[in-house]
């Protein structure tokens, strides 16, 4: 907790010394006779054993910092309770208590949590600040996002007859109400738009193509396709560029990379063009199958949501922050998000039997919250 570590006690960096703090004040109470006497005949004394056992019973099971609320609201009102119990003059009290949250301020100060999920500042009145056409203004599209996130907060600027949707949410199994759901909106719509972030405004026209080009393969499997370039606009966005300017050599030329804006590309909806997303290879899918079965706290069963590619599934689970990468070729290694490296689990078609050895060690994720390092 005290260590400015992110993704084990709370996801950002917010050290915590506030425990370390009252480990101090009740060693400094309990050592003087008039500070036990105090203590025993004071609420204070059940009120820490509930503490201790609570933060016991939390740093054995997980760590994280939200699911101990009640422990964490203890904390304060405790230290100033042992710190009041000391043997100690109301003005080394007072002084040493100023210090404590001093010290609390400056940790917090140095690893400040504001902004932490924050992409941008809120631009009033709209929040996020995109320079809007007409178009975009009047016409009630149907827009389609593939990004996660889905930058929905640009949505009430344009056209409020438009309507959204984000295929990235709906990736993996769809059931068949969903899968009916886009259907029946693409093919009721007039004009269909899709909406991602732009990277360059004068990105050079290869580049252009290759990612209409890689937009199409994300999209055929809908029925959508971008016909060409000139079919696509860029919406400046203040708000969407980087804190850290990012350029890239191109040539003689140095750019800027954004992102820097939206692109908006007009889309045709072809039904007869769906077709159903590429499954994992049976043999694959049983392997996996397995996987889910030996390890279901990481890799919870019927969660997983797959993306084939040609020689490799990525299987995401997001409720454990957890990817599988399951090649053709029978080798499987899993991914935890804050990890640098995969760890390889099955080879050849044959899933690792040392199942506590893989699933209970987890780098990141298992044992006391202070071996989580990675």
């Amino acid at each position: 907790m005290a260590a400015p570590n992110s993704g084990v006690y709370v996801e950002i960096m917010a050290p915590d010394l506030r425990f370390a703090f009252l480990a101090c004040a009740m060693l400094t109470a309990l050592l003087s006779t008039s500070g036990r006497q105090a203590a025993r005949k004071a609420a204070i004394m059940p009120l820490t054993l509930y503490g201790a056992v609570a933060f016991a019973l939390w740093l054995a099971t997980s760590g994280n910092g939200r699911y101990f609320i009640p422990g964490l609201l203890l904390a304060g009102p405790l230290l100033i309770g042992w710190l009041y119990r000391s043997n100690l003059s109301r003005s080394m009290k007072m002084t040493i208590g100023g210090i404590m949250l001093a010290v609390q301020g400056w940790a917090v100060w140095q690893t400040s949590p504001w902004d932490a999920w924050s992409q941008t500042a809120w631009i009033a009145p709209t929040g996020f600040q995109v320079a809007i056409d007409e178009r975009a203004r009047t016409e009630p599209a149907t827009y389609v996002t593939l990004t996660s996130p889905t930058y929905s907060i640009v949505a009430p600027q344009f056209s409020h007859e438009a309507r959204w949707i984000n295929l990235d949410s709906l990736q993996g199994h769809r059931r068949p109400i969903e899968e009916e759901a886009v259907r029946s909106l693409l093919a009721g719509s007039r004009q269909i738009v899709l909406v991602t972030p732009a990277e360059s405004a004068k990105a050079q026209s290869v580049s252009d193509w290759e990612l209409v080009s890689a937009f199409n393969r994300r999209l055929q499997n809908e029925g959508l396709s971008i016909a060409r370039f000139s079919d696509c606009r860029m919406l400046p966005s203040a708000s969407m560029r980087p804190r850290v300017p990012i350029r890239l050599t191109r040539g003689n030329d140095v750019v800027e990379l954004g992102p820097v804006g939206f692109w908006l590309c007009d889309m045709k909806y072809d039904a007869s063009a769906v077709r159903p997303p590429p499954r994992m290879p049976e043999r694959l899918a049983s392997l996996v199958g397995e996987i889910e079965h030996a390890c279901p706290r990481f890799f919870p069963p019927g969660r997983g949501q797959s993306t084939v590619l040609e020689n490799m599934t990525i299987v995401n689970y997001p409720s454990s922050d957890m990817k599988l990468y399951v090649h053709s070729s029978g080798e499987i290694s899993y991914l935890y998000y804050r990890a640098l490296n995969p760890v390889q689990i099955a080879s050849n078609g044959v899933l690792r039997r040392d199942t506590e050895a893989w699933c209970d060690n987890v780098q990141g994720r298992s044992g006391a919250p202070w071996a989580r390092g990675l």
